[in-house]
């Protein structure tokens, strides 16, 4: 059973008031900036509330073997290659299957709520959409996007310099929950949060460089707002990976 909330408080917007976004009922989250511009942070966020929920799974994929390092020893299952991106990403699907076969005799068409959470997350997503397994990937991906909802699967897609010609629409317009931070253009910050985005005035090009972990997050209601992720340290990382119950407040 879930024991966790279902949301995660990330950050803090312009008011100095809290933001959160869902971990379950959630059609996927895109986090896209340049390095060095606090996304990696916020996915660690993210991972660290999922080791709160007991049961809950975890499915990494690095192909930079580097970002997702401090979760490697207590997730389900680390990929780093495309064809153990396959593999893992399989296995997610298989459980996803057998989670709808359930709910077809449950008779249900939502049970979210009463299944151990499981987390997909996907870094550097353009190294394993380049190469002879990239559409292999890119169709179990957009499955999991598109399915995975109603069987408390959250696919986070994180992208480095994103740009039309490496994150495919048929992804990102699958992800509800879209997070920009500092982004090198204007088109970048489109490509995350939507077309448009920038000229209305949601330019992740525009956030300083010294305002590390400041982006915009659009949850697809409503426009896309300023917010601070929390920062979390190598100390506190290393605690949180050793399990829910040595978890710490942000």
């Amino acid at each position: 059973m879930v024991t966790a909330s279902y949301c995660c408080e990330i950050g803090k917007n312009a008011c100095d008031e809290g933001v959160s976004i869902p971990l379950i009922r959630c059609g996927g989250i895109l986090i896209g900036g340049i390095p060095g511009s606090g996304k990696s942070n916020c996915v660690h966020l993210l991972i660290a509330q999922f080791l709160r929920s007991v049961g809950s799974q975890i499915y990494l994929i690095d192909p930079k073997r580097v970002e997702l390092r401090w979760w490697r020893r207590v997730a389900t299952r680390f990929g780093v290659s495309q064809t153990e991106a396959i593999a893992l990403l399989d296995e997610v699907i298989a459980t996803m299957d057998s989670r709808y076969q359930e709910l077809e005799q449950l008779g249900e068409r939502d049970y979210a709520k009463q299944l151990n959470p499981i987390l997909v997350v996907v870094e550097e997503v353009a190294a394993l959409l380049k190469g002879p397994e990239a559409k292999g990937i890119e169709v179990r991906l957009r499955q999991l996007l598109m399915l995975g909802r109603a069987a408390s699967i959250l696919v986070v897609i994180v992208a480095q310099r994103p740009g039309v010609d490496t994150l495919v629409s048929s992804i990102r317009d699958l992800a509800e929950i879209r997070i920009a931070f500092r982004s090198s253009t204007s088109d970048m910050s489109d490509v995350i949060l939507g077309r448009g985005a920038a000229a209305s005035g949601a330019d992740a090009s525009k956030i300083p460089a010294d305002r590390r972990g400041v982006g915009y997050l659009s949850t697809g209601s409503g426009e896309p707002f300023l917010f601070r992720a929390y920062y979390v340290s190598d100390e506190r990382l290393a605690a949180l990976q050793r399990g829910p119950t040595e978890g710490v407040s942000f």
